[in-house]
C-alpha cells in the first residue's frame, strides 16, 4: 500500500539485481517508514520510471539492452536519480554491461577489487577501512547528526541522529568521516567534485613534508642572497 505524498523508490529487479528489498526485510521495513516502495521485473522503461524519484540498480547480473539504457539515461536527464551498484570484480564477475550506461556520465567500473595494504580492526583484507574518505558535506551532516529544519521522525527525534555511529572517531572532526569499503572495486571518474576519498596523507607524514618544504626554501634564500 502506498502512501500519497512519500518520495517513491523504483528497484530494478530484471536483471536478477542482488540488492532485492525482498531478501533485506531490515532495510525494507526502514525504507517503507519514508518512501514508497516498487519493483521492476518485467524491465526498464521511462513511463514507469517518470513515477519515482529513485530508481536502484542494485548490482545487476545480466546484460541491460541498448533500449533500456537510453530511457534510463531519458529519466536521469529530466530531474530522475539513479543509483548504481555493483561488487568485486566489476562487470567481468558479474556479468553485466553497465558501465555502457555509467560511462555516459564519466564513470567506469573496473574489473579489480580493493585490498588494503595493511591491518586496521577488519580481520579480512577485502574490508577496507578508509580513514576521512567521506567528503561530501550533506553526508557528513547527517552522520554527524545535524538537523535540518523540520526533519523529525514520529518520535520527535531527528532523522540524522538515528543513522549516526558513534563509534566514528572522526564525528566531531571536520575533515571527513571514517569508512568501510568491503568486497569492492576501483571506480574511474573524470573531474568532478568528490563525494569519497582513499584517506587523507597521516598527520606525520603531513609534517614531514612540511619541514622539508621548508628546507628547500630556506637553501633556495641562501643562494640567492650569494
Amino acid at each position: 500500500m502506498t502512501k500519497a505524498g512519500q518520495p517513491s523508490i523504483l528497484f530494478d529487479l530484471s536483471k536478477r539485481e542482488q540488492c532485492d528489498p525482498n531478501e533485506f526485510k531490515k532495510m525494507q521495513r526502514r525504507l517503507k517508514q519514508t518512501y514508497n516502495i516498487s519493483l521492476a521485473k518485467e524491465g526498464l522503461n521511462f513511463n514507469d520510471m517518470k513515477q519515482h524519484q529513485l530508481l536502484v540498480l542494485g548490482g545487476p547480473q545480466d546484460p541491460f539492452r541498448e533500449a533500456e539504457i537510453n530511457e534510463i539515461v531519458k529519466y536521469f536527464q529530466t530531474g530522475g536519480s539513479v543509483m548504481v551498484m555493483l561488487g568485486e570484480g566489476g562487470e567481468n564477475k558479474n556479468g553485466t554491461n553497465i558501465n555502457y550506461l555509467i560511462e555516459q556520465f564519466g564513470i567506469s567500473i573496473n574489473n579489480d577489487s580493493l585490498v588494503r595494504t595493511s591491518y586496521y580492526k577488519y580481520l579480512h583484507p577485502k574490508e577496507v577501512f578508509v580513514s576521512k574518505g567521506i567528503l561530501n558535506k550533506e553526508i557528513v551532516r547527517c552522520a554527524r547528526g545535524v538537523q535540518k529544519a523540520g526533519k523529525k521522525d514520529a518520535d520527535g527525534n531527528s532523522v540524522a541522529r538515528r543513522l549516526m555511529d558513534i563509534r566514528d572517531e572522526s564525528k566531531h572532526d571536520n575533515t571527513g568521516l571514517n569508512f568501510v569499503y568491503p568486497y569492492g572495486c576501483l571506480l574511474y571518474t573524470s573531474p568532478s567534485p568528490r563525494d569519497l576519498s582513499t584517506s587523507r596523507m597521516p598527520s606525520s607524514a603531513c609534517k614531514k613534508k612540511k619541514k622539508k618544504t621548508k628546507k628547500n626554501n630556506k637553501n633556495k634564500n641562501i643562494k640567492k642572497k650569494k
